[in-house]
């Protein structure tokens, strides 16, 4: 997945309207390869009898479904020009305003 994004952010960069069109978003490939990880997934171990509550479960578990929940947002910067691969720079204002306080 860190693959095609980075490649995708790449042919991003690299057109002139900095945006793609909607069969190279097709081409991307993104559904596939989230469905393909979560096959690969290991099975979450049931708890054992008379026990209860949730199961810890790893932190790719979590990733995955991120991933499929907001898929708008994570590939919202090959429809808007306006919208950056990365939040670096909105990271940093908030940081500069947090050591501010």
């Amino acid at each position: 997945m860190t693959a095609l994004l980075r490649a995708a952010s790449h042919r991003v960069n690299a057109s002139t309207a900095k945006v793609l069109t909607e069969a190279d978003r097709r081409r991307l490939h993104y559904r596939t390869i989230l469905t393909q990880g979560g096959k690969q997934m290991p099975d979450i171990p049931r708890l054992p009898n008379g026990r209860r509550g949730r199961i810890a479960r790893p932190d790719a578990y979590t990733l995955q479904e991120h991933l499929v929940k907001h898929e708008a947002s994570v590939l919202r910067f090959l429809k808007r020009p306006d919208v950056a691969f990365t939040n670096t720079a909105a990271e940093q204002t908030i940081r500069k305003k947090v050591q501010c306080v």
